[in-house]
């Protein structure tokens, strides 16, 4: 390997890296490997059960083959699978290249160059748990769950809705985005994603006062005229 070919390398691993722990704090995407891992030791402790470990790295190969991880958009049919190696570029994982590296590569290459190196979107790993029964191990709920409630809940195929919490998390990041406070109001502008959310207009109005006591709807308050004695 020649000088250039490792420098590009080591850029990729700090970029992954660092990729990495900022989802340990967001949670938009979780690494098929730790799911796969934690999957793999929850009946051993520390210790990997191998056998469970191919078995959850080709159920998660089939599942992508069918398009479990496929959306469909104006521009057609896109996988959800992003794949992240120090040895190839940032890239979408498709059915069609993921056939093709099937039929070139031995299945434990195929896992630890390609597999491992796998991420999906917090909702599309929590669906693929949930068909796995994964998440029917007793703390994977506690090991697993994104800061923001929104995803599937433990009682399967129920969705759950935003705690107060998640709404001022939500809040915080819109201010920031904005430069400024979200006005109450802006409720309205998502109507169906609050409904989703299973959170209320009057329950939305009701944390964002607590999110900006200092303000009765987002505006400095009027000064009024003052009368004469």
């Amino acid at each position: 390997m020649d000088q250039g070919t490792r420098d590009v390398q080591i850029a990729r691993r700090k970029r992954i890296d660092g990729f990495a722990l900022r989802q340990e704090d967001k949670r938009k995407f979780v690494s098929v490997a730790k799911l796969i891992e934690f999957h793999a030791t929850e009946q051993r402790g520390i210790d990997i059960d191998e056998g469970r470990r191919r078995r959850a790295y080709e159920h998660f190969a089939t599942a992508a083959l069918n398009g479990f991880f496929e959306r469909r958009t104006n521009a057609g049919t896109k996988t959800q699978i992003l794949l992240l190696s120090e040895h190839a570029p940032a890239m979408r994982l498709s059915r069609e290249r993921l056939l093709l590296l099937s039929k070139c590569f031995d299945p434990e290459v195929l896992i630890s160059a390609y597999l491992s190196c796998c991420w999906l979107e917090s909702d599309d790993a929590l669906r693929w748990c949930i068909s796995t029964k994964m998440a029917e191990a007793p703390n994977f709920w506690e090991v697993f769950r994104p800061p923001l409630a929104g995803g599937l809940a433990p009682q399967v195929g129920i969705r759950a809705g935003w705690t107060d919490e998640d709404v001022e998390q939500w809040l915080r990041r819109k201010e920031n985005e904005l430069r400024r406070r979200p006005p109450i109001r802006c409720w309205s502008d998502e109507r169906n994603f609050w409904k989703e959310k299973r959170v209320t207009k009057p329950r939305f109005e009701e944390i964002w006062r607590k999110c900006y006591p200092d303000s009765d709807r987002g505006r400095p308050p009027k000064l009024g005229r003052s009368k004469m004695p």
